[in-house]
C-alpha cells in the first residue's frame, strides 16, 4: 500500500465518530485502523474480508452500485470498491460527524489516484 493511501486512511480516524476503517485488495491484506479500543483493527480486517467476498445485491446492476451501507441502531458500516480493486470499509457511530460525511469520505476514496 502506498504512502498516499496510508495517509488518507490515517486521516479518516481523526473524524469524530469514526470507529474503525480499512483498505485492502483481494491480493493484499492492506491496512485497518481503529479509534476505539473496544473495536480493534483485527475486527475491522475481518469485516473488510467478509465484505470483499459478499455477493452482489440481487436485482441490482453492479455497474451502477457505488457503495453499500448497512445501518444499525448505533452506527453504520460502509463498503466501496474502486476499479483498481482497492476496497474501503468504515464503521461509524450513528449521528456523528463521521456518519454525516460518510458519502464525501467514500467519494474521496473512490477519487484517489488509481494504483494508490
Amino acid at each position: 500500500m502506498n504512502e498516499l493511501l496510508q495517509q488518507w486512511l490515517d486521516a479518516r480516524l481523526l473524524v469524530p465518530g469514526m470507529i474503525a476503517c480499512g483498505v485492502a485488495t483481494h491480493e493484499t491484506t492492506g491496512a485497518c485502523r481503529s479509534a476505539d479500543a473496544n473495536f480493534p483493527p483485527d475486527i475491522m480486517t475481518q469485516i473488510l474480508k467478509l465484505l470483499q467476498t459478499a455477493g452482489a445485491v440481487p436485482g441490482a446492476d453492479a455497474s451502477t452500485v457505488r457503495w453499500h451501507t448497512w445501518i444499525y441502531t448505533n452506527g453504520k458500516i460502509r463498503c466501496a470498491t474502486r476499479p483498481d480493486g482497492w476496497t474501503f470499509a468504515a464503521a461509524v457511530r450513528a449521528n456523528s460527524d463521521a456518519a454525516q460525511i460518510l458519502d464525501p469520505l467514500t467519494e474521496e476514496f473512490l477519487a484517489l489516484k488509481e494504483g494508490a
